[in-house]
């Protein structure tokens, strides 16, 4: 029999050991590739939704992140599936060297063996986590998101680096187990003990119970290979778990905070229907393609001088007057650690100039005070700077700046008139925004009147006398609630995390799949003292307390280390201003009670086969 046909065979009679290998890597490589991908496109939006400066250099490592957890999963995944597969050969190997085989052939067999198992698991997990994302992409384009960029690269390192962690993970185990001696690799590595524990006469409940647990200890001692490599798998993939399920939960839970606090509550924007709505059109994070060009200094946008007096005679409202237009801005980069903030690049950007002390949060600033002046370096002026690019962030303000340039201003004749030291970039206005005190904005652009207006009201009738007031306008002058476009983009941010929150499930399935296969092949291991316990008279709800106390200890305690590391982890990445320690003790106590869960439902299997014994 040569080589090819040997491993033909082998893979036959180990069918269900290789699916389980194959299907552990499918799923990691398919959830590292679509998250991937993910971050590649994604990440500017991620960015922009969250908006807060404790989350900046988490968002802009995202995809090395994904790589470091990709790689400390593969590492102990490796290490278990391919230790698991030499493992199981341990007799057929020590069997080949008590003949005589040559030492070559047999390394070079099982070396193969765990290539091929590789390449096909890491091929077809990067495969169909590219699908995954095409079908992300395909509901999310619904919401206008036309990125679709796949990271050629980034996916043949990540082929590349799994295939190498195989053959050296698998190598290793090859030389370990080849170089113990025959007798040891034909010993049994379960030893029977010489005799059961013999039940006593009682019929108490606790020492049945205690029958039943000191059976189960015993049986996950005579497994203790298996057991430990069980308990790796558990305890990184509830790591992987509680650090996916608790930051997704808060981070999805920080950007819905910071939605709501930057629309407010019972806001209305007023003023030209073209203005309102590319103003609001901004609002809308899913809506980009609503935006265009609009000279919003045009006559017929302004508003007349004696609006804002008539309307700011109405009780129960507080009027924050805004002028909004377009500027070139350039942006020139700057280096936070290792991480490029910005890039260089010269964009028409979004400019709100508004009254300090009548600031209105609303799709504005988000945390801090929204207006932190700094002084001109070389002038009067005086600048805003946003949530996350906040000008302390900025090492040499000579050459880390933004450059704001006239309307008439442009490539290749830029003019500078302004200086800016940081760009508010708010989830809402989708990072091209910069806001300014009014009064300098005035100054520069040489316009004294305002073209939009945010109202606060407390009671609805202010509402009718403001529309009264809007009616004598014209037409052309509107009145625009927030609400609608508050409730689209908590829609939309609850479909963007679906994937975040998918990922852990998936992993409570692989934990599943790895116990139940454990307690199967455990239990198979067991009939035959089973059957002697029922000799000696004992009930079937014994073996079942047997089984299901023997899940319990081999999930309960990698499910708390798991948890506790991975509460330890987020605590670490999560800003411990805005930390609700009473979520994530929910959030914790969640993941326990569905490990108790997996543990109950991962009996069934094995309890099938010894029913038969009834």
């Amino acid at each position: 029999m040569n080589i090819r046909q040997y491993i033909k065979r082998d893979f036959r009679h180990r069918w269900s050991e290789i699916k389980a290998a194959l299907i552990t890597l499918i799923i990691i490589n398919g959830l590292i590739t679509f998250l991937l991908i993910l971050g590649e496109n994604f990440e500017y939006d991620l960015f922009n939704m969250i908006s807060s400066n404790w989350l900046f250099q988490f968002i802009a490592s995202y995809n090395f992140i994904i790589i470091v957890m990709g790689f400390i999963s593969g590492f102990f995944i490796f290490f278990n599936i391919f230790s698991g597969m030499i493992i199981s050969r341990q007799k057929e190997i020590g069997t080949i060297k008590a003949i005589g085989g040559i030492p070559e052939t047999i390394k070079s067999v099982l070396l193969w063996e765990i290539l091929i198992v590789a390449i096909v698991g890491v091929f077809l997990g990067i495969i169909f986590g590219i699908l995954g994302y095409e079908i992300f992409y395909f509901f999310m384009k619904s919401m206008y998101f036309i990125q679709n960029n796949i990271p050629i690269l980034g996916i043949i390192a990540q082929f590349i680096l799994y295939i190498f962690l195989s053959w050296l993970f698998g190598g290793l185990q090859v030389i370990f187990t080849y170089g113990k001696s025959v007798a040891k690799l034909l010993s049994d590595d379960v030893e029977l003990e010489e005799k059961l524990l013999k039940p006593k006469k009682t019929k108490s409940r606790k020492f049945r119970f205690g029958l039943a647990y000191n059976f189960a200890k015993r049986n996950i001692k005579r497994q203790r290979k298996k057991s430990d490599r069980l308990f790796l798998n558990i305890l990184m993939g509830m790591i992987l778990i509680s650090v996916a399920l608790m930051g997704s939960i808060l981070f999805k839970q920080t950007v819905i905070d910071n939605q709501k606090a930057a629309y407010g509550e019972n806001i209305v924007v007023v003023g030209h229907k073209d203005v309102v709505f590319q103003y609001t059109g901004r609002m809308v994070l899913y809506q980009m393609h609503l935006r265009s060009s609009l000279n919003y200094t045009r006559n017929k946008y302004l508003l007349d001088s004696t609006v804002i007096p008539n309307i700011s005679s109405i009780p129960g409202i507080v009027i924050d007057s805004r002028l909004v237009m377009e500027y070139i801005v350039q942006e020139v980069p700057h280096i936070v650690g290792y991480n490029q903030i910005g890039q260089t690049r010269i964009i028409s950007s979004f400019i709100i100039g508004a009254h300090p002390e009548r600031f209105i949060p609303n799709t504005n600033l988000i945390e801090g005070n929204p207006f932190r002046l700094v002084l001109y370096l070389s002038g009067p002026y005086f600048i805003t700077s946003g949530d996350w690019l906040e000008s302390n962030l900025f090492d040499d303000s000579s050459v880390e700046h933004l450059l704001i340039h006239g309307p008439q201003g442009g490539p290749p004749n830029f003019i500078p008139i302004y200086k800016v030291l940081g760009i508010c970039s708010d989830p809402i206005n989708g990072g091209n925004v910069l806001y300014m005190n009014i009064n300098h904005l005035q100054e520069i652009s040489n316009i004294t009147d305002h073209n939009l207006l945010l109202i606060k009201f407390f009671h609805l009738g202010s509402l009718i006398e403001i529309a009264d007031e809007l009616r004598d306008l014209g037409n052309d002058y509107i009145m625009l609630g927030t609400d609608w476009f508050l409730n689209n983009n908590l829609s939309y941010t609850n479909i963007f995390w679906i994937p975040f929150l998918i990922f852990p499930f998936i992993l409570f399935g692989i934990i599943f799949y790895n116990l139940s296969s454990h307690l199967n092949f455990s239990i198979k291991r067991q009939l035959k003292d089973f059957r002697i316990l029922r000799a000696l008279g004992a009930k079937y709800s014994l073996i079942k307390k047997t089984i299901f106390i023997q899940s319990l200890m081999e999930i309960l305690l990698p499910s708390a280390l798991g948890i506790i590391i991975g509460a330890f982890i987020t605590f670490y990445l999560i800003y411990t201003q805005i930390f609700s320690f009473i979520l994530l003790i929910l959030i914790a106590i969640g993941i326990f009670l569905s490990s108790f869960l997996i543990a109950l439902i991962s009996t069934y299997p094995a309890l099938k086969l010894v029913k038969k014994m009834r």
